[in-house]
């Protein structure tokens, strides 16, 4: 079980390599499990035990499944989680040599990285 579930996360994190990615693998997931897109401009019709999700800006993406009852009777569970920390992003013309060295230079866009919007630079000898 524990294989299939790594194996599961690994194939999800290599299609996923940006916000935008991971939003559609999600999706395709998502429908393949009965789940209905919906839009967050018009107003929903739902049935109890449905299965909805909803996207924006094709970078992020909340699903919904309801319960049997009213929320008002048997409440909420909510799970939430994004796809963008870190986000590295990668700069316009980011490989550079210098010194023998390739080096791909990239803009953190994350809140927690080391200083937000700074960039980093990852070394390798120069073939």
């Amino acid at each position: 079980m524990r294989d299939a579930l790594n194996a599961g996360l690994i194939e999800f994190l290599k299609a996923s390599p940006t916000p935008f990615h991971a939003t559609q693998s999600l999706v395709h997931r998502l429908e393949a499990a009965g789940y209905q897109r919906l839009d967050e401009r018009d107003s929903w019709a739902t049935v109890p035990g449905g299965r909805y999700f909803v996207t924006r800006n094709d970078s992020s993406i909340i699903a919904i499944r309801l319960g049997k009852h009213s929320p008002l009777i048997s409440g909420i569970r909510l799970v939430g989680a994004h796809t963008d920390s870190p986000c590295l992003r990668v700069k316009p013309q980011p490989e550079l040599q210098r010194q023998g060295f390739c080096n791909w230079v990239s803009r953190c866009m994350a809140a927690r990285c080391w200083r937000p919007g700074s960039t980093a630079t990852c070394r390798w000898p120069a073939a």
